[in-house]
């Protein structure tokens, strides 16, 4: 198997989950594949994030209009 298909096996099962987007799923998946210190680099508006990757993104997103600032999550 190739370096780039190892690398899509690895990420397929975080991938998958975060289609519906549940915090609890995703960390789970995250979990499985990385160090909970990892840093993850992210296309902006995000940029670099540490530790708490989901505690920035409900902060990013309670500033974003169209999104519930209590539940984060997009309004229709």
């Amino acid at each position: 198997m190739d370096t780039p298909t190892k690398h899509k096996a690895l990420i397929s099962p975080p991938r998958a989950t975060m289609y519906d987007c549940s915090e609890s799923s995703v960390r789970r998946a995250l979990d499985a594949v990385m160090s909970t210190e990892a840093t993850i680099r992210l296309a902006s508006p995000f940029g670099q994030l540490g530790e708490d990757v989901f505690g920035r993104m409900r902060e990013f997103n309670k500033a974003r209009m169209g999104f519930d600032p209590e539940t984060v999550v997009a309004l229709a």
